[in-house]
């Protein structure tokens, strides 16, 4: 997935500091009882069950993320039922999500 995925990472920014490098951006899950495969493990899968793990989640860069979990900040209700994709112009991962959409598969909201 790596292509796909660098081009997607590149259209996206954390919900909380707006950083948007990349290369520091990660992908936190809303609800850990939803999360069917940790990103790390997603290497080489398809755009479409990549897609379907991500929209159970919101952008964080690492350091806001790390900060979540030891508990210094939070995240605010209204980022916690956002929904980042919608701002993704990738016509592929538009098409996935389309598809996803149609069978049923939606963002988790809280």
């Amino acid at each position: 997935y790596t292509i796909w995925f660098k081009d997607l990472k590149k259209q996206l920014y954390c919900c909380l500091c707006k950083d948007s490098d990349e290369s520091c951006l990660d992908f936190h899950h809303l609800d850990p009882l939803q999360k069917d495969i940790g990103m790390k493990r997603l290497s080489g899968k398809s755009p479409a069950k990549v897609t379907k793990e991500i929209v159970k989640c919101i952008v964080l860069c690492a350091n806001c993320h790390r900060k979540f979990h030891a508990g210094k900040i939070q995240i605010p209700a209204n980022i916690m039922a956002g929904d980042f994709l919608k701002e993704v112009k990738s016509p592929l991962i538009k098409g996935t999500l389309e598809h996803l959409q149609t069978k049923g598969v939606h963002r988790l909201k809280v």
